[in-house]
């Protein structure tokens, strides 16, 4: 088989399923994409269903690193929800197969480039834009999902200290100042057309 077409058959399926699941995750969690891509499989329980955020993916002098968090309170145990993650659980099958075949075997981490590197922040970016547009979307990006998560939970009456303990803010302060402008941003209708888009 010849390298475009073996592109076609195993490296587009594996990206299409990494963006479905990076960006579902984001919406329903409200973390930070660093958080996000920083994740490992080890802490995802799924029993429980919780994820652990105690690391963070960033750019630093010596390049990009997964390092600590924000602040002490972004260390944090988040609920997600079970759809979300019985969709988790069907990627790391889909990503061990993957990698089975073209032979990489680090697979700990759980949002990895089809050379088995964690994605950057630009590459996200740029799969988000890409999505948006051919869902007929408006421009989004990755903070966009952050706030609107927050949003919402405003919206369904969750108190400030539990969206500022869910968001790994260190201070109330401010949780209130940004996030408590209910109405702007995304829109309800906008979030669910986005994730019947990753369903698909």
């Amino acid at each position: 088989m010849k390298l475009g077409a073996l592109l076609q058959v195993i490296v587009v399926p594996y990206i299409n399923e990494v963006q479905k699941i990076v960006f579902r995750l984001l919406a329903q969690s409200g973390m930070r994409i660093g958080e996000c891509t920083a994740l490992n499989w080890s802490d995802i329980d799924f029993e429980k269903c919780t994820i652990s955020i105690t690391k963070t993916f960033t750019f630093t002098d010596e390049g990009w690193v997964v390092g600590t968090p924000k602040n002490v309170a972004s260390n944090r145990v988040v609920i997600i929800d079970e759809n979300t993650l019985e969709r988790l659980s069907s990627f790391r099958k889909k990503q061990e197969d993957y990698f089975t075949i073209v032979a990489r075997k680090d697979t700990a981490h759980i949002f990895l480039s089809r050379n088995g590197k964690i994605l950057h922040n630009a590459s996200i970016y740029d799969m988000l834009k890409r999505i948006t547009k051919n869902a007929g979307l408006p421009d989004i990006n990755t903070h966009g999902l952050r706030h609107t998560h927050a949003t919402l939970l405003f919206e369904s009456k969750a108190t400030a200290k539990e969206v500022q303990t869910r968001l790994g803010h260190s201070s109330i302060k401010t949780t209130l100042d940004t996030y408590t402008h209910v109405g702007e941003g995304i829109s309800q209708k906008t979030v669910d057309t986005l994730m019947n888009y990753f369903a698909e």
